[in-house]
Formats: structure tokens, sequence, C-alpha cells
């Protein structure tokens, strides 16, 4: 029993059971997964290597010294020196900031913009659905390199340039997949009730389409980040890519082609096997939380 002069003590909420047993359900399905651990395991050392290497391995990744281009790998260079004079590893470390920046900015600028394009789309569907999904078959029916390759010889390419005009490229997938879970979700009960109590469309869009189809959001934007470091790389080989000093994965790669052709072999190993291992990862990862999110949907 409470005494008169003391305030009676506000029991704290409960826990949902159910959506505490579906979190649960969900880390344990990608914790098993040993392909999504093992990619978040080579994204973190990636991610190590590129930003934080440079501090502990300083050595001519901005200034090249032209005596010893094309030098093998050796104890002073432990993946040689690439045709201008860099040292190839503390180069390859540079040019992963760049891809990696230029990849997840990319995709999640373009993943943003999809989403509520397609959200939008799919909510109201009809003829402003209609006109909206033919403007993104219209889109993906132009191959995105040729795009890309377009627009950058018509303007001097950066990593900012980069990014918007990559991104301006992503969000064609992402914007058809939330239409469709737009046009599902948009007959729920609880997106009927929203509209009996009046509530707007953007507000159920935000609070209601949007946050129920977060699982494919999530899940895409992993493989759009891949996507995009695939056409980085793409468009820096072909040589439309940041100009020197700066690099990245892809005009590594295009740089020491020729010369590898030569039996100067270590140009090219790096950076594609950073391209590769970046790019497995973040698809390893991709796939574990489809899985996840659908043994999460299971236990709900």
């Amino acid at each position: 029993m409470a005494l008169p002069w003391l305030p009676e003590e506000t029991p704290p909420p409960l826990e949902n059971p159910h959506q505490t047993s579906s979190n649960n359900s969900f880390w344990r399905a990608f914790s098993e997964n040993k392909l999504a651990v093992a990619g978040v395991a080579v994204l973190a050392f990636i991610l190590l290597f590129c930003f934080l290497g440079p501090i502990v391995y300083r050595t001519n990744q901005i200034s090249g010294n032209i005596l010893i281009a094309n030098q093998a790998p050796g104890w002073h260079h432990l993946l040689g020196v690439d045709e201008n004079g860099f040292d190839q590893l503390g180069r390859l470390m540079v040019a992963g900031q760049a891809s990696l920046e230029v990849g997840i900015a990319a995709a999640v600028l373009g993943t943003l913009f999809g989403v509520v394009y397609g959200a939008i789309s799919g909510y109201f569907g009809g003829f402003l659905d209609g006109l909206m999904m033919r403007v993104v078959d219209g889109a993906l029916s132009i191959p995105s390199l040729l795009l890309l390759i377009v627009l950058a010889s018509m303007v001097t390419p950066s990593v900012p340039l980069l990014i918007v005009i990559v991104s301006a490229l992503a969000w064609f997938v992402p914007a058809r997949l939330v239409r469709a879970e737009g046009l599902t979700l948009r007959t729920r009960e609880y997106v009927e009730a929203s509209r009996i109590v009046g509530s707007r469309s953007p507000r159920i869009i935000v609070f209601h389409i949007i946050p129920n189809a977060v699982g494919t959001i999530v899940v895409n934007a992993t493989f759009q980040v891949a996507d995009a470091i695939i056409l980085i790389a793409y468009l820096s080989f072909l040589g439309f890519g940041v100009p020197p000093p700066a690099t990245n994965w892809g005009a590594m790669l295009s740089g020491g082609l020729n010369y590898a052709i030569a039996g100067d072999w270590w140009l090219i190993y790096g950076p594609g096997v950073a391209i590769i291992l970046t790019v497995v990862a973040f698809n390893f990862i991709g796939e574990g939380l489809r899985d996840a999110f659908e043994v999460r949907a299971r236990s709900r």
C-alpha cells in the first residue's frame, strides 16, 4: 500500500514480447549465416585498411618519385611502386577511400530518392503510378555505363560530382521495389485506420508505407553500394575518373594494365582484389540481411 505523502511508482513499460522475439530471430538468423558474417568481417577490414591505414603506413601516396617507377615489391614497398612512382600499397589505401565514399554516398542518396519516389507511386496507384513507372522504365532502358560516359565527358569529374551522377542512376531499382511494397501495404488495416482518423497521405507514406518496407530497402541498399563501386571502377578504367593526384581502384587498374602486360603484375592485382573483395562482401551482407528479414517476418 502506497503512503499518502509519497508518489506512487510508475511501473516500467513492458516490452513487446513479439517485437523482442522477432528482433532476436533476426540477429540469430544473420549471425548463423557464415557468408554474411564473413562479409561483415571483410568489410570492416577494408574500412580500417583504407581510412586508418594511411595514418600508420606513411609513404608517398600523394607525391610520386619517378626515379623508382615500376619498382618490384620489396621490403621498402610491400606491393611495389606504380608507373608514376607512387607506393602501391599506400596508393591502394587512398584509392579505396574515394571508391568507398562515392559508392556508399551514391547508394544512400539514390536509395533515399528511390524510396520516396516508389512509395508515392505505390501508395496512390492508378494513373499517377503508371506515369511514374513509365519514367523509370524509360530510364532503365538506357545503359547506365553509356550514360555515365556521356555525362563524364561533358564535365570535369570530381568526387562530389561522381556521387551525384551515380546516385542519379541508382534510384530506379529501389523505386520499383518500394512501389511494389506500397501497392500491397496501402490495403493493410493500419493504413485504412489511419485514413479513417484523418491522417494525410504524406504522413501515411512516411510513418506506415516506408517503415514497413524497410527490409526491402536495407537489402537493396547493400547491393546498390556494390553496383556503385563497380560503376565507378568501370568509369575510371575507361579514363573518366577523378583527375590526379586523386585516384580510385578503377583508375589504378586502368593505369597499371599496360605495364602489367610487360610483366609488372603487381600494378593490377592489388586494386583488382580490393574491388572483388569489397563487392563480394557487400553482396554477402545483402543476402544475409534478406534471409534475416524473411525469418523475422515469419516469426511475427
